[in-house]
């Protein structure tokens, strides 16, 4: 007979869900809890996945897991027994391979970074003649980037963090991150559990530049943006206004 140990994560759930291919890990006391969790959740992986379905031949691997082998059985909330959200909430693996692999990790007690950690393959994904460039080594990114950077250095950090924060991929990811969560509604996926300076700046500079930045972001993801509440409104702006100028042609 084959006895699994406690302190052995296990992949509980492995399935393709949409265009994704999907993964589960948690140990095994914490398997139920860890399933009806994402049971749950599902409904808004499934709206997100949408909204990034541009990646959709990209050969990508979405793990969440719970990383935690403690006894507790706890509810995925932002603080367990008394102790913060992790900093390793996410990370994303890209493989170039013939195949474009890549995989996505998401810890269960910060599944907001899911938005981020996409923001990244949306930034390696980019389009143009030379896709080895990244958007977020672009000139056009650059204003957006350079702004993210000086309002960063105002604030009392380590060195090694600032620097980290300052890698334009995350500057990227962490605008992406703000960008979706203002076209559609905080959720699980949206909501962060826990912030840092390099979350706040990205908010204020999101909040103080909102046409640069949106504008830069409706332009590159336009299948984000076309999903969004915000699109709906303008179009059926355009709509009204093309029915009034028909109708104003036929009265003349």
């Amino acid at each position: 007979m084959f006895f699994q140990k406690k302190n052995e994560m296990l992949t509980c759930k492995k399935e393709k869900h949409q265009w994704v291919n999907f993964e589960l890990k948690a140990y095994p006391h914490k398997q139920k809890k860890a399933e009806e969790f994402i049971e749950n959740l599902m409904p808004e992986i499934d709206e997100f996945l949408q909204t990034v379905s541009v990646l959709k031949d990209e050969n990508i691997t979405l793990s969440f897991v719970d990383d935690r082998a403690d006894d507790e059985i706890s509810d995925y909330t932002g603080e367990f027994f008394g102790r913060m959200v992790p900093q390793d909430s996410g990370a994303s693996y890209f493989y170039k391979t013939r195949a474009n692999n890549s995989r996505v990790i998401v810890n269960l007690y910060n599944t907001a970074s899911i938005v981020h950690e996409f923001g990244h393959i949306l930034d390696v994904h980019s389009d143009g003649d030379d896709k080895s460039i990244r958007w977020s080594e672009r000139d056009d990114f650059k204003p957006i980037l350079e702004e993210y950077r000086a309002r960063l250095n105002e604030y009392q950090a380590p060195e090694w963090y600032k620097k980290y924060c300052s890698e334009p991929t995350e500057v990227f990811a962490r605008l992406f991150q703000e960008y979706h969560k203002d076209l559609f509604s905080e959720n699980d996926l949206t909501e962060m559990w826990s912030y840092e300076v390099g979350e706040i700046v990205a908010a204020e500079l999101y909040k103080d530049k909102y046409q640069e930045i949106t504008a830069y972001f409706d332009i590159h993801l336009p299948e984000v943006y076309a999903q969004s509440e915000r699109y709906r409104i303008v179009e059926k702006l355009i709509e009204d206004m093309k029915r009034m100028e028909m109708e104003e042609a036929l009265i003349k």
